[in-house]
Protein backbone atom coordinates (compact mmCIF):
# COMPACT_ATOMS: atom_id res chain seq x y z
CA UNK A 1 0.00 0.00 0.00
CA UNK A 2 2.78 2.40 0.88
CA UNK A 3 4.39 1.99 -2.54
CA UNK A 4 1.07 2.63 -4.30
CA UNK A 5 0.47 5.78 -2.28
CA UNK A 6 4.01 7.00 -2.95
CA UNK A 7 3.58 6.73 -6.73
CA UNK A 8 0.12 8.31 -6.66
CA UNK A 9 1.50 11.12 -4.50
CA UNK A 10 4.06 11.87 -7.18
CA UNK A 11 1.24 12.15 -9.72
CA UNK A 12 -0.79 14.40 -7.41
CA UNK A 13 2.19 16.72 -6.91
CA UNK A 14 2.85 16.83 -10.65
CA UNK A 15 -0.78 17.73 -11.33
CA UNK A 16 -0.34 20.70 -8.97
CA UNK A 17 2.91 21.76 -10.70
CA UNK A 18 4.90 20.99 -7.55
CA UNK A 19 8.41 19.57 -7.38
CA UNK A 20 8.74 15.79 -7.21
CA UNK A 21 12.45 15.56 -6.41
CA UNK A 22 13.26 13.51 -3.32
CA UNK A 23 15.68 13.77 -0.42
CA UNK A 24 18.23 11.21 0.78
CA UNK A 25 15.47 9.24 2.53
CA UNK A 26 13.25 9.19 -0.53
CA UNK A 27 10.65 11.73 0.63
CA UNK A 28 9.10 14.54 -1.41
CA UNK A 29 9.63 18.13 -0.30
CA UNK A 30 7.17 20.36 -2.21
CA UNK A 31 6.64 24.01 -1.30
CA UNK A 32 3.31 23.94 0.55
CA UNK A 33 1.39 26.66 2.36
CA UNK A 34 0.62 24.76 5.55
CA UNK A 35 1.06 21.48 7.39
CA UNK A 36 -2.59 20.72 6.72
CA UNK A 37 -1.98 21.01 2.99
CA UNK A 38 0.72 18.34 3.27
CA UNK A 39 -1.77 15.99 4.92
CA UNK A 40 -4.41 16.81 2.32
CA UNK A 41 -2.21 15.92 -0.66
CA UNK A 42 -1.25 12.64 1.01
CA UNK A 43 -4.92 11.84 1.59
CA UNK A 44 -5.64 12.66 -2.05
CA UNK A 45 -2.92 10.21 -3.10
CA UNK A 46 -4.34 7.54 -0.77
CA UNK A 47 -7.80 7.90 -2.26
CA UNK A 48 -6.47 7.84 -5.84
CA UNK A 49 -4.77 4.56 -4.95
CA UNK A 50 -8.18 3.13 -4.02
CA UNK A 51 -7.26 2.84 -0.36
CA UNK A 52 -9.49 4.02 2.48
CA UNK A 53 -7.74 6.39 4.93
CA UNK A 54 -8.65 5.64 8.52
CA UNK A 55 -9.54 2.05 7.64
CA UNK A 56 -6.85 0.54 5.41
CA UNK A 57 -4.10 3.02 6.17
CA UNK A 58 -3.25 5.71 8.72
CA UNK A 59 -0.89 8.67 8.84
CA UNK A 60 2.17 9.03 11.08
CA UNK A 61 3.85 12.37 11.76
CA UNK A 62 7.48 13.06 12.56
CA UNK A 63 7.23 16.66 13.74
CA UNK A 64 10.95 17.02 14.55
CA UNK A 65 9.94 19.76 16.99
CA UNK A 66 13.55 20.46 17.99
CA UNK A 67 13.88 22.23 14.64
CA UNK A 68 10.89 24.46 15.42
CA UNK A 69 11.80 25.39 18.99
CA UNK A 70 13.46 28.70 19.88
CA UNK A 71 13.15 30.87 22.98
CA UNK A 72 10.60 28.52 24.57
CA UNK A 73 8.35 28.87 21.52
CA UNK A 74 7.41 26.55 18.66
CA UNK A 75 7.71 28.43 15.37
CA UNK A 76 5.55 27.18 12.51
CA UNK A 77 7.49 29.21 9.97
CA UNK A 78 5.46 28.38 6.86
CA UNK A 79 2.28 29.50 8.63
CA UNK A 80 3.73 32.47 10.49
CA UNK A 81 2.58 31.06 13.83
CA UNK A 82 4.28 30.90 17.23
CA UNK A 83 2.98 28.48 19.84
CA UNK A 84 3.75 27.90 23.51
CA UNK A 85 4.05 24.33 24.74
CA UNK A 86 0.39 23.91 25.73
CA UNK A 87 -0.71 25.46 22.43
CA UNK A 88 1.53 23.07 20.49
CA UNK A 89 -0.14 20.14 22.22
CA UNK A 90 -3.56 21.53 21.32
CA UNK A 91 -2.41 21.96 17.72
CA UNK A 92 -1.25 18.33 17.53
CA UNK A 93 -4.51 17.24 19.13
CA UNK A 94 -6.56 19.15 16.55
CA UNK A 95 -4.59 17.52 13.70
CA UNK A 96 -5.24 14.06 15.16
CA UNK A 97 -8.95 14.85 15.31
CA UNK A 98 -9.12 16.17 11.74
CA UNK A 99 -7.00 13.49 10.08
CA UNK A 100 -6.53 9.70 10.44
CA UNK A 101 -3.29 10.03 12.41
CA UNK A 102 -2.14 7.00 14.39
CA UNK A 103 1.32 8.15 15.50
CA UNK A 104 3.14 11.38 16.34
CA UNK A 105 6.92 11.33 16.74
CA UNK A 106 8.89 14.13 18.41
CA UNK A 107 5.90 16.41 18.70
CA UNK A 108 7.71 18.54 21.27
CA UNK A 109 11.26 19.68 22.08
CA UNK A 110 13.57 17.14 23.70
CA UNK A 111 13.71 19.12 26.96
CA UNK A 112 10.04 20.12 27.11
CA UNK A 113 9.24 17.36 29.59
CA UNK A 114 6.08 19.05 30.86
CA UNK A 115 4.84 19.36 27.29
CA UNK A 116 5.49 15.68 26.60
CA UNK A 117 3.56 14.69 29.71
CA UNK A 118 0.65 16.93 28.68
CA UNK A 119 0.69 15.51 25.16
CA UNK A 120 0.78 11.90 26.32
CA UNK A 121 -2.00 12.50 28.85
CA UNK A 122 -4.16 14.06 26.15
CA UNK A 123 -3.42 11.75 23.22
CA UNK A 124 -1.59 8.68 24.52
CA UNK A 125 -4.73 6.62 25.00
CA UNK A 126 -5.75 7.23 21.36
CA UNK A 127 -2.56 7.22 19.31
CA UNK A 128 1.13 6.36 19.48
CA UNK A 129 3.33 9.08 21.04
CA UNK A 130 6.90 8.33 19.95
CA UNK A 131 10.11 9.65 21.46
CA UNK A 132 13.24 9.88 19.31
CA UNK A 133 15.11 13.10 20.10
CA UNK A 134 13.53 12.92 23.57
CA UNK A 135 15.13 9.59 24.46
CA UNK A 136 18.00 9.10 21.94
CA UNK A 137 18.06 5.30 22.59
CA UNK A 138 19.37 6.08 26.06
CA UNK A 139 18.14 4.07 29.05
CA UNK A 140 18.48 7.01 31.46
CA UNK A 141 16.30 9.29 29.34
CA UNK A 142 13.92 6.45 28.60
CA UNK A 143 13.55 5.74 32.33
CA UNK A 144 12.67 9.38 32.93
CA UNK A 145 10.12 9.20 30.11
CA UNK A 146 8.62 6.13 31.75
CA UNK A 147 8.55 7.77 35.20
CA UNK A 148 7.11 11.03 33.82
CA UNK A 149 4.60 9.23 31.55
CA UNK A 150 5.99 11.25 28.64
CA UNK A 151 5.19 8.84 25.79
CA UNK A 152 4.11 5.32 24.94
CA UNK A 153 6.61 4.31 22.23
CA UNK A 154 10.28 4.81 21.44
CA UNK A 155 12.36 4.98 18.28
CA UNK A 156 15.43 2.76 18.54
CA UNK A 157 18.60 3.74 16.65
CA UNK A 158 21.62 1.49 17.02
CA UNK A 159 24.17 4.11 15.98
CA UNK A 160 22.51 6.74 18.17
CA UNK A 161 23.55 5.03 21.42
CA UNK A 162 26.58 3.34 19.88
CA UNK A 163 26.55 -0.31 20.97
CA UNK A 164 24.38 -3.37 20.34
CA UNK A 165 24.33 -4.12 24.09
CA UNK A 166 22.90 -0.70 25.01
CA UNK A 167 20.44 -0.90 22.13
CA UNK A 168 19.06 -4.22 23.37
CA UNK A 169 18.92 -2.90 26.95
CA UNK A 170 16.85 0.06 25.78
CA UNK A 171 14.46 -2.19 23.85
CA UNK A 172 14.04 -4.44 26.88
CA UNK A 173 13.39 -1.48 29.18
CA UNK A 174 10.78 -0.14 26.77
CA UNK A 175 9.16 -3.55 26.41
CA UNK A 176 8.99 -4.01 30.19
CA UNK A 177 7.23 -0.65 30.47
CA UNK A 178 4.67 -1.68 27.88
CA UNK A 179 6.05 0.76 25.30
CA UNK A 180 6.16 0.15 21.57
CA UNK A 181 9.64 0.03 20.03
CA UNK A 182 10.46 0.91 16.43
CA UNK A 183 13.87 -0.10 15.10
CA UNK A 184 15.10 2.73 12.88
CA UNK A 185 17.98 3.80 10.70
CA UNK A 186 19.56 7.26 10.76
CA UNK A 187 19.94 9.53 7.76
CA UNK A 188 23.13 9.09 5.76
CA UNK A 189 23.84 5.48 6.70
CA UNK A 190 25.50 2.92 4.46
CA UNK A 191 23.53 0.09 2.84
CA UNK A 192 24.63 -2.43 5.47
CA UNK A 193 21.60 -4.55 6.40
CA UNK A 194 22.27 -4.78 10.15
CA UNK A 195 19.19 -2.67 10.98
CA UNK A 196 16.88 -5.15 9.24
CA UNK A 197 18.67 -8.00 11.02
CA UNK A 198 18.25 -6.27 14.39
CA UNK A 199 14.56 -5.54 13.78
CA UNK A 200 13.81 -9.19 13.01
CA UNK A 201 15.92 -10.42 15.94
CA UNK A 202 14.16 -8.09 18.40
CA UNK A 203 10.71 -8.88 17.03
CA UNK A 204 9.89 -5.30 16.06
CA UNK A 205 9.00 -3.28 13.00
CA UNK A 206 11.78 -1.62 11.01
CA UNK A 207 11.54 2.02 9.96
CA UNK A 208 13.99 1.79 7.09
CA UNK A 209 13.64 3.68 3.80
CA UNK A 210 16.66 2.32 1.86
CA UNK A 211 15.47 -0.46 -0.47
CA UNK A 212 18.26 -2.82 0.48
CA UNK A 213 16.84 -3.20 3.99
CA UNK A 214 13.34 -3.94 2.65
CA UNK A 215 14.89 -6.51 0.32
CA UNK A 216 16.62 -8.12 3.28
CA UNK A 217 13.38 -8.34 5.25
CA UNK A 218 11.58 -9.68 2.16
CA UNK A 219 14.25 -12.36 1.84
CA UNK A 220 13.39 -13.58 5.31
CA UNK A 221 9.73 -13.73 4.30
CA UNK A 222 10.72 -16.17 1.57
CA UNK A 223 12.51 -18.58 3.92
CA UNK A 224 11.10 -22.08 4.56
CA UNK A 225 7.59 -21.73 5.94
CA UNK A 226 7.08 -18.39 4.19
CA UNK A 227 7.23 -16.23 7.32
CA UNK A 228 9.65 -14.20 9.39
CA UNK A 229 9.80 -17.01 11.94
CA UNK A 230 11.68 -19.83 10.16
CA UNK A 231 13.03 -21.16 13.47
CA UNK A 232 13.11 -19.62 16.91
CA UNK A 233 16.90 -19.54 17.17
CA UNK A 234 18.01 -18.77 13.62
CA UNK A 235 17.76 -15.79 11.28
CA UNK A 236 18.35 -16.72 7.64
CA UNK A 237 20.18 -14.69 5.03
CA UNK A 238 19.05 -14.02 1.47
CA UNK A 239 17.79 -16.85 -0.76
CA UNK A 240 20.81 -18.75 -2.03
CA UNK A 241 22.95 -17.49 0.82
CA UNK A 242 24.10 -20.51 2.86
CA UNK A 243 24.94 -18.52 5.95
CA UNK A 244 22.76 -18.53 9.04
CA UNK A 245 22.96 -15.86 11.68
CA UNK A 246 22.46 -17.41 15.11
CA UNK A 247 20.93 -15.15 17.72
CA UNK A 248 20.51 -15.52 21.45
CA UNK A 249 16.90 -15.29 22.51
CA UNK A 250 15.72 -11.93 23.81
CA UNK A 251 12.31 -12.24 25.50
CA UNK A 252 10.03 -15.00 24.19
CA UNK A 253 11.71 -15.30 20.81
CA UNK A 254 14.71 -13.57 19.29
CA UNK A 255 13.51 -14.08 15.71
CA UNK A 256 9.85 -13.13 16.17
CA UNK A 257 8.46 -11.37 13.14
CA UNK A 258 5.41 -9.84 14.81
CA UNK A 259 4.87 -6.10 14.72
Amino acid sequence: MGTEVFHHLKSVLKSKAMTTSVGDEGGFAPNLNSNEEALEVILEAIEKAGIKPGMDIYLALDVAANELYKNNTYNLYSEGRQLKSEDMVEYLSSLSEQYPISSIEDGLHEDDWAGWNHCNNKLGSKIQIVGDDLTVTNTKRLQRAIDDKSMNAILIKLNQIGTVTETIQTVQLARNAGFGAIISHRSGETEDTIIADLAVAMGHTCQQPPQVHHDDDAARARTPGGSLRPRDDVCWGRPGDRRRIRTRKVGPCACAGST
